[in-house]
């Protein structure tokens, strides 16, 4: 079992289930996942305060992972509050879009360029950038890039590679309870993996003082390192090819005010 905190939005309504729980949808990471409430002060809360689709919450919950084969995975919620829109987290997200270079913003994800010999654009206004057209700086045996845009499309992507990854690693695997453990195991530790992201980068955003700025962000890059490099190890195993595009190499990518952030530690 995974315990993780988050700040979400419902992507549908709650549904009494056989009176023994509520169950509704969350987003997260630009993927939706199920949950439960079987705590009777979170059901109460969610009907006196009539949380619906679309509501901005904080809770903690844990993933519970499918004890059988055939079995739905689910996250357990145990705690639950509504959100205002204007969190304190935004506001000093807003802050530091002033004083950081390159951060991340609401507008689409994208490769950050080396060149400023790119802005000869197509007529739509979007950039031909070849895989190589990257950002990048070295540190230890790392090659880090940097990534501008919607942070949750950062996540996306991570989890894009990851799931591919594992799932072609289990069509290579005969044994069904290995395939089965393999798969809840390896997605266990994914969503444990994207939550701890959130939780570091959160922690950057609203850092009182430069030390817990940088242990964020140290945190933030040796999560994602794990994943990327773990992600590329299995990958290099299947000795498969993908077009140039949708390489997946041992280069680390990190959002633009990690990036910036990172090389100054």
């Amino acid at each position: 079992m995974t315990l993780f905190y988050t700040e979400t939005h419902l992507t549908s309504h709650p549904t009494l289930v056989k009176n023994e729980f509520v169950t509704f949808d969350i987003a997260f990471a630009m993927i939706t996942l199920t949950c439960r409430a079987h705590r009777p002060e979170v059901v109460q809360y969610l009907d006196e305060n009539r949380v619906r689709k679309g509501d901005a919450v904080c809770l903690q919950a844990v993933f519970m992972g499918a004890d059988k084969p055939g079995e739905a995975q689910y996250i357990s919620v145990n705690y639950i509050e509504l959100q205002s829109v204007q969190t304190g987290k935004k506001r000093k997200f807003q802050q530091m879009q002033q004083m950081q270079p390159g951060v991340m913003s609401p507008e689409a994800m994208s490769v950050q360029s080396s060149s400023t010999s790119l802005a000869s654009d197509t007529g739509s206004g979007m950039s031909l950038l070849t895989p190589t057209d990257y950002t990048k700086r070295q540190k230890a045996e790392y090659t880090f890039i940097e990534i501008t845009g919607c942070f949750r499309e950062y996540l996306y992507m991570l989890y894009g590679q990851s799931t591919y990854v594992c799932d072609r690693h289990m069509d290579c695997m005969q044994d069904e309870q290995s395939r089965f453990k393999f798969y809840r195991e390896s997605r266990e530790l994914l969503v444990q993996r994207l939550a701890d992201m959130m939780v570091h980068y959160d922690h950057i955003s609203q850092a009182k003082d430069e030390s817990e700025r940088k242990l964020g962000v140290v945190r933030f890059v040796n999560v994602v390192t794990a994943l990327v490099s773990e992600t590329h190890t299995r990958f290099a195993k299947l000795n498969q090819t993908l077009p140039p595009c949708f390489a997946i190499d041992a280069m680390i990518p990190l959002p633009s005010i990690v990036f910036h952030l990172y090389f100054n530690v």
